[in-house]
């Protein structure tokens, strides 16, 4: 299963509000973000870490970069 349906099932198991704008292709957040005429700080990103729990999906703002120590 994708990142992406991976997210939109926890979304919508949750009651999140949320709006899927289709987009070109782009290999990075910030450029799905300019792509689809959208503030990066008003689309979310998943990156998957792995810890010693195991992997986890950590969800941010596009204009974000993750911090691993918070994170931990």
């Amino acid at each position: 299963m994708s990142v992406a349906r991976r997210l939109k099932e926890y979304l919508d198991i949750e009651a999140v509000p949320y709006e899927m704008i289709p987009h070109p292709l782009a290999f990075t957040a910030q450029g799905v973000a300019a792509a689809a005429h959208v503030p990066g700080r008003n689309l979310a990103k998943s990156v998957i870490v792995k810890g010693q729990w195991g992997l986890a999906m950590v969800v941010l703002p596009a204009n974000h970069r993750v911090d691993l120590h918070v994170v931990r």
